[in-house]
């Protein structure tokens, strides 16, 4: 029994998401645009496929923008993540549709403003 935790315990480990190469930046105030690009370049430099998605939504009666780094994990496959600087999250969403990406991504985050714009950079 104490063998099979072991194991599970051990394969679990093995499937860390990436994280941004600069990390700092994520604390920043209105910073996601380039934390979304440097991970982004982080990610294509490890040859994982990666795009930048920047959408806008209304909050509170004002437009308000938003960017996360969308990306294909592990390499080769077809599991979408994106990230942002609350981290990475498996999103269901079709890779080629901005709009659909950035939807999955507030609804995964507890936010449940529609985009009503979407675009990959």
């Amino acid at each position: 029994m104490r063998a099979w935790l072991l194991i599970a315990l051990l394969v679990s480990g093995c499937a860390v998401t990436p994280r941004n190469p600069e990390q700092w930046m994520a604390n920043e105030r209105n910073a996601c645009l380039p934390t979304a690009v440097s991970m982004a370049e982080g990610l294509k430099r490890q040859g994982i496929q990666a795009k930048v998605v920047r959408y806008a939504y209304n909050a509170n009666g004002r437009t308000v923008g938003h960017a996360v780094t969308a990306y294909l994990y592990p390499p080769g496959s077809n599991t979408l993540y994106t990230y942002d600087y609350e981290g990475s999250w498996r999103t269901r969403a079709f890779w080629n549709d901005p709009l659909g990406i950035a939807t999955a991504a507030e609804r995964l985050r507890s936010r449940f403003d529609t985009p009503f714009f979407s675009e990959f950079l």
